[in-house]
């Protein structure tokens, strides 16, 4: 009986010092990962991940208050509470994210490219459902003129919501596989060149007309040249409200 109340008593101790503790130490961060600081839906966030969240932020953002931090890292667990209720994987994409958004080290990897990669998940699931199923129309229209001998610098001019690429005829110029979005790096890479694809892109953006022109070398490194036309989705942030609104998120420790 001692002898548990004993052990009782060093579990409550030890749950007294991980909350109030600002130590770098090896023991208290070991504590720490054990101890929730933030509870979203069936998740936990440690108090030992808070910190070291709160660290990262701080290296950019100074002053940043501790409680907007603890926000923006419920966020994130929200995201990911909701992305794995929907039966989504987001691992196959993180290294393609991270050559993309071309950051280093654990932490901008943890805390950069990996909520990066759930939230395009999410989108792409959105985008894929046809949720806005008005924009998912309008791209098949587009696309239908296009093969049917639109012509597309035309069309892209005149209807692309890229702007930028739009007026010049939805030319992207010549790129390296990491320097546009990996969805439409792996699509343009597919080809074949020279041919408009028959099938629409679905990507974080909304849908795309895809036109892989050409490849070039330089010093030993390939370059592709394409074209696209993108059709932007509309109501994925009044979707994903609806979505999580019933995560229910408490707060244990800012």
């Amino acid at each position: 009986m001692l002898a548990g109340s004993g052990i009782i008593a060093v579990l409550g101790l030890l749950v007294i010092y991980g909350y109030g503790t600002a130590s770098d130490s090896v023991f208290a961060y070991g504590v720490q990962r054990f101890l929730p600081a933030i509870k979203v839906g069936s998740k936990s966030v440690s108090v030992a991940e808070l910190r070291e969240f709160s660290k990262f932020v701080k290296q950019y953002e100074p002053n940043t208050d501790e409680s907007y931090i603890s926000e923006r890292l419920a966020a994130q667990a929200i995201s990911k509470v909701l992305a794995s209720s929907l039966g989504l994987n987001w691992d196959a994409s993180l290294l393609s994210e991270a050559s993309f958004i071309k950051g280093e080290g654990e932490s901008f990897f943890r805390y950069v490219v990996e909520p990066q990669v759930v939230a395009n998940a999410l989108k792409m699931y959105y985008n894929a459902e046809q949720i806005d199923f008005a924009s998912y129309q309008k791209a098949e229209r587009i696309l239908d003129d296009v093969l049917n001998g639109g012509s597309f610098e035309e069309i892209a001019k005149r209807e692309s919501d890229d702007t930028r690429s739009g007026q010049l005829g939805g030319d992207l110029g010549f790129f390296e596989v990491d320097e546009i979005i990996p969805e439409l790096s792996a699509r343009v890479q597919e080809g074949p060149l020279g041919e408009v694809q028959k099938k629409l892109l679905v990507s974080r953006y909304g849908y795309h007309v895809v036109y892989p022109v050409e490849t070039a070398e330089k010093d030993g490194t390939k370059f592709w040249h394409a074209k696209h036309i993108l059709i932007q989705t509309k109501g994925f942030e009044d979707w994903l409200e609806t979505q999580t609104t019933g995560i229910k998120v408490k707060y244990l420790k800012n």
